[in-house]
């Protein structure tokens, strides 16, 4: 043993065989360290590339942890090439733990991420306050309304506060109780509202929504608003206080030009109860800042929807101009039509063709003869309307032949020469044989202004609450004229809910003979008489071909209309409804039929008259679907007479045979004035 070890006080040193395979062991614990510090590096740059190029490594706490971990490696693989302990006195001990723990050998790491790779420019990751550049803040609060950008503009700064308030493209003036900023736009100063207007360098679109039961509420910031926008581009510095710069400006000023397309209204349609009833409520900020002494060029201005005539009034005097608007339609607010409305039309003094609309579509409601004045505003050249497309709807217009023969040379002289898409005639409740002459003129109208391919876009229409009614003479009357007037008299009559007959010769007592001209017509009238014998066949088959027909009237209330030949108009109605279908499938089926007779008869006529009448009665109860069939007899006279006949029952059974087959299935009575007829169940 002596030869083999040897000990001091300073340690222990290891000789001969031991020593040799001490050292051996120690080689071979440092090359395995090695090459496992070497396999664990190369994995640890392989997850590490792969989370930066393609993100399909591992996530960001998985990245720190593996960064931490090279680090600690790199530091191991240094302290295995520094100077060794190969000094024999080393405890072995010592080397047993660097070799089982490589943890124990690193010093702790602090976590790291990638900041930069060679051949790569770091990547810019500022505190996340920072990472949105201004014209991007600009538009997150582009979105805001104007006073919540005041409220914040000290902390957002010049820069993102003007470019926010350009950034804007749709404005609302919302006077609406539900959008709660009524208020607001109310207490904004006009001066301050044309600042705004000068803000919004982007603005494509204002929109009005008018409080209930106003005319002109904000009219005043409206125009602050249109007029500020056009000076936008003459203001070459934005200011800092909202009072820098006036309405209207000076004559020297930078020619203005706005960036608005569409102006466009609507009215609050919330509850009643809502409503500010206060003396000044359609006051409040209705006048606007004094009109600039230079043109207003609103030369993107397109389409302006449903302006009321007091704000449209408020252009007058103002210098607006606007080459291309093409789409301009009112809302009638009971105000009047006042020069400021006409100014809209482009026949401004010193208008030119470059300065002045050309309209394409124009609607108003408004009365036939204050639409055609409107539309004799626009300049006088034979060019001016030629782009029109549609003018609404016009009328009533058969009382008033010379209004549609003004409206037609006023569009043909302004270049409206077939040109339009569509035309809607509004009609009267009433049309009648006197109104032939401005059928005719309608006619002409049409044909003259109407695209030849849109002829079928020509519609008529009229008050169907009241009930249209219409003079059976102009069917037949119709057959001579033009197309146009045959196509209004026909249309007319599809829409009419009864036709009359009031006195005269039927220009074609055929003329309904074969055609079905009144489908939704309920009721026939005969008013006035005694026709000839040829007219009254013709009136029968007219009743025979209304399918819907449920109530025939003879003579009037005032019992001014003999009826002489009621019983003939009887006996030929029910020839033809022996033969005709009194009503088709595709309709609904009548239930109820009631004749109301008006006025007396001729003595020695009332069997004759009441076998007829039963006859029509029975010819209506037999139909499918008909549960009674009656005739009121207004008359006390006649009443009187007709009980008499029926009460003589031999007589009805002498003069009416068909009574005793029909008793089987049906009832027959007459209570006071009125005879019935009622399915029996």
């Amino acid at each position: 043993m002596e030869d083999d070890c040897d000990a001091s006080e300073d340690g222990m040193a290891i000789s001969g065989p031991a020593a040799g395979h001490l050292t051996w062991r120690w080689v071979m614990s440092e090359l395995r360290l090695r090459d496992e510090i070497r396999q664990l590096q190369e994995k640890v740059k392989l997850s590490c590339d792969a989370r930066q190029e393609d993100r399909s490594g591992p996530s960001g706490d998985e990245l720190n942890a593996l960064l931490a971990l090279d680090e600690a490696l790199s530091a191991a693989a240094v302290a295995l090439d520094g100077p060794q302990h190969t000094n024999d006195a080393d405890p072995p001990a010592e080397v047993a733990a660097a070799d089982s723990d490589l943890s124990a050998a690193a010093p702790p790491q602090p976590s790291y991420r990638l900041v930069h790779r060679s051949g790569r420019p770091p990547p810019n990751q500022p505190p996340a306050r920072l990472r949105l550049s201004p014209d991007e803040l600009a538009n997150v609060f582009g979105f805001t309304h104007p006073w919540e950008l005041t409220r914040r503009r000290r902390v957002l700064g010049k820069t993102i506060f003007n470019g926010a308030a350009a950034n804007c493209t749709h404005v609302t003036i919302d006077g609406s109780a539900e959008g709660g900023v009524r208020q607001l736009w109310e207490r904004m100063p006009l001066e301050t509202a044309y600042k705004w207007g000068q803000r919004f360098r982007n603005i494509t679109r204002l929109h009005t929504i008018l409080t209930r039961g106003t005319r002109r509420w904000c009219r005043g910031i409206w125009v602050a608003l249109i007029e500020g926008n056009a000076a936008a581009d003459g203001e070459e510095q934005e200011h800092e206080g909202d009072e820098g710069l006036v309405g209207g400006g000076s004559a020297d000023a930078v020619p203005s030009a706005s960036s608005i397309k569409v102006l466009s209204f609507d009215h609050d349609h919330g509850n009643w109860f809502d409503l500010d009833r206060s003396a000044d409520a359609t006051e409040r900020l209705a006048d606007p800042m004094s009109p600039s002494p230079s043109p207003i060029k609103l030369s993107q201005l397109q389409r302006v929807h449903d302006i009321g005539h007091s704000y449209a009034a408020v252009r007058g005097g103002r210098g607006w101009v606007t080459p291309s608007l093409r789409v301009l339609t009112f809302f009638n607010d009971q105000s009047g039509v006042s020069e400021g409305v006409h100014s809209w039309m482009g026949g401004e003094e010193g208008a030119d063709e470059h300065t002045r609309p050309h309209l394409e579509e124009f609607h108003a409601y408004l009365s036939l003869y204050t639409k055609q004045v409107l539309l004799s505003k626009a300049p006088k050249d034979g060019s001016s309307l030629s782009r029109l497309q549609t003018i609404g709807p016009i009328g009533p217009v058969l009382d008033n032949s010379r209004a549609v023969d003004e409206l037609r040379q006023t569009l043909v002289e302004r270049g409206c020469r077939k040109s339009l898409r569509e035309l809607q005639i509004r009609l009267p409740t009433r049309a009648e044989r006197t109104h032939q002459r401005v059928l005719r003129d309608i006619g002409q109208l049409v044909d003259e202004v109407v695209r030849p391919d849109a002829l079928d876009n020509v519609t008529v229409t009229g008050d169907r609450s009241a009930g249209l009614i219409m003079d059976i003479e102009l069917i037949g009357w119709m057959s001579t004229e033009s197309p146009q007037v045959q196509r209004i008299v026909r249309a007319y009559a599809a829409a009419a809910a009864k036709v009359q007959y009031d006195g005269g010769v039927l220009t074609d007592p055929n003329a309904t003979a074969t055609t079905t001209h009144f489908p939704r017509a309920h009721a026939f009238t005969f008013t006035s008489g005694p026709p000839s014998q040829v007219t009254l066949d013709g009136l029968a088959r007219t009743v025979a071909k209304m399918p819907q027909c449920r109530c025939i009237s003879f003579g009037g209330p005032g019992g001014d209309a003999p009826l002489s030949r009621a019983v003939s108009f009887f006996e030929a109605l029910k020839g033809q409804l022996a033969t005709r279908e009194w009503a088709t499938q595709d309709l609904p089926a009548i239930k109820n039929v009631k004749i109301d007779v008006w006025g007396d008869l001729p003595p020695g006529m009332t069997a004759d008259f009441y076998a007829s009448l039963t006859a029509v009665l029975v010819a209506f109860i037999r139909r499918p679907g008909v549960h009674t069939a009656c005739a009121q007899l207004n008359s006390g006279g006649l009443a009187g007479e007709v009980r008499w006949v029926f009460n003589d029952e031999q007589a009805t059974l002498d003069r009416h045979a068909a009574t005793r087959l029909l008793r089987d299935h049906y009832t027959i009575r007459m209570n006071d004035d009125t005879i019935i007829f009622e399915k029996s169940t």
